[in-house]
């Protein structure tokens, strides 16, 4: 056997020693520490007492008073003299039909009015001649008394035509539309030149003097509405919360955003404050309710765990798992609020279906804490 054959084996088993002094001397996780589970938690407490308690209704500062204005007859415009936003006084001229057709209309009916004027004189002297004359002998009765409902019928055309031509005077008169009332021009639907019908808008008109709040309330809200406490918060001004009283609500919802239109009046309002609102400023119509428990906590919806009969949160306990029943208050669109957490706890917020008591954990802190209404400070 040769030299080189025998250093070989030699060198080989070298290796493999090396080898295993390495990997005894290279550190090695424990295997208690390879099954620790890392979930994500969030603390409940924070500095935003009543958040939860307070739904968020986009409104709008609109006049008590408004109305739509139309033309009482039909045609096409001829002019229009206020422009949006225009302050008119009562009985200003808005816009003008063209009228030609209906001054035509008028003499028309004039004329008739003349004819059967006429025709009526004539009929009435006739009548009383008779009657002269069968005084006298020369003609029958009979004779008279045709005569006599003749005048009478001329009378009634007579007095139809009049009525005729009042109506024509009427519509003449519809051809020019005026303010009704002292107000703010809100809204322009049609210009010189178009045809428009009869009782169609053409224009709005509000009564700037009250103002108030408009909002939609979505379906989910809307019986609690009326035990709400609604502020409102006005863009474009310095005012803090406004308190609002809820003065009416639609009974039916809107059937294209499915809605409920409600009208909130200002509780009260200082000087200052009625100059700074104007119509169509946009608003937030807070709405808070005392209905929720005082230790309520709100929390991410997929940190519920729901079974056949109870709904639970899971808590962080160190390095274990504690199944925590909980109350449910109320669904929002991503949140619960539930009751039966304290402040402090951690309360697992992700995959809380594949947990289990049994596993050890390590808790991985959510940016941000949860929320705990208090209502014990909150106004009635």
């Amino acid at each position: 056997m040769s030299l080189s054959d025998a250093v070989c084996p030699a060198r080989a088993l070298s290796v493999v020693l090396v080898a295993a002094v390495l990997s005894a001397c290279s550190p090695s996780k424990p295997a208690a520490e390879a099954d620790v589970r890392p979930v994500l938690v969030m603390t409940v407490g924070g500095s935003e007492q009543s958040l939860a308690n307070v739904r968020r209704v986009p409104g709008v500062v609109a006049a008590r008073y408004s109305s739509d204005i139309a033309f009482q007859a039909a045609g096409r415009i001829a002019k229009r003299s206020v422009e949006l936003g225009a302050r008119v006084r009562k009985g200003q001229p808005l816009m003008q039909l063209d009228n030609r057709d209906y001054r035509l209309a008028l003499a028309a009916a004039d004329d008739q009015v003349m004819v059967a004027k006429t025709q009526f004189q004539q009929a009435d002297a006739d009548a009383k001649r008779l009657v002269t004359l069968v005084a006298a002998g020369a003609i029958s009765v009979a004779d008279s008394e045709r005569q006599t409902a003749r005048a009478d019928a001329a009378k009634a055309q007579f007095q139809q035509a009049k009525r005729q031509a009042d109506l024509a005077r009427n519509r003449l008169r519809y051809a020019n539309l005026v303010a009704p009332y002292d107000g703010v021009i809100t809204g322009l639907y049609a210009e010189a030149g178009q045809v428009v019908g009869e009782g169609v808008p053409v224009m709005s008109m509000a009564q700037p003097g009250e103002l108030e709040i408009v909002a939609d309330i979505p379906e989910r809200l809307i019986n609690e509405v009326s035990k709400q406490r609604a502020e409102a918060v006005v863009s474009g001004t310095d005012a803090a919360r406004l308190p609002l009283t809820l003065r009416e609500i639609s009974p039916a919802a809107s059937q294209t955003l499915r809605t409920y239109r409600a009208r909130y009046a200002f509780a009260e309002l200082s000087d200052a404050q009625r100059q700074a609102l104007h119509l169509g400023m946009t608003a937030d119509v807070m709405l808070s309710t005392n209905s929720v428990a005082a230790e309520a906590v709100v929390l991410p919806a997929t940190a519920l765990v729901k079974t056949r009969d109870r709904s639970s949160v899971w808590l962080v306990n160190g390095a274990a798992l504690r199944l925590q029943p909980v109350a449910v208050q109320r669904y929002e669109n991503t949140r619960v609020v539930v009751t039966g957490v304290a402040q402090g706890a951690q309360v697992v917020i992700a995959g809380v279906q594949k947990l289990d008591a049994k596993m050890t954990v390590r808790a991985v802190e959510r940016s941000g804490s949860g929320v705990v209404i208090s209502t014990a400070g909150a106004r009635p």
